[in-house]
């Protein structure tokens, strides 16, 4: 993903794209949506902010010791212990007994 950033921001840089008329600020609607302005900018902002969500720590609920991990670090911590048993939502069935219906 970092190469894929960087390599986008490479041929951004050596692109010399004009900035649209349509991004003149004015008083327009807020509850419209918007056309893109400059997708190039925003794409490259969005790539970075999901990196960003992956690749750093971070407290979900402090109280409770609920941590965010870097996406390797948690894919390393799976191999190292496996995946926790979890509760099951609805319990299984009881295998002693013969369902109704069969004898």
């Amino acid at each position: 993903m970092k190469y894929m950033i960087a390599k986008y921001n490479e041929v951004n840089a050596r692109t010399d794209v004009p900035i649209s008329p349509l991004a003149v600020e004015r008083n327009l609607p807020t509850d419209v949506p918007m056309l893109q302005v400059n997708a190039r900018a925003e794409l490259a902002v969005h790539l970075e902010e999901e990196q960003s969500r992956i690749d750093h720590y971070e407290w979900i609920d402090r109280a409770s010791g609920l941590v965010k991990v870097p996406i390797d670090r948690a894919m390393k911590m799976v191999v190292e212990k496996g995946i926790p048993e979890w509760e099951p939502l609805i319990a299984p069935p009881e295998s002693g007994k013969e369902s109704e219906g069969t004898q």
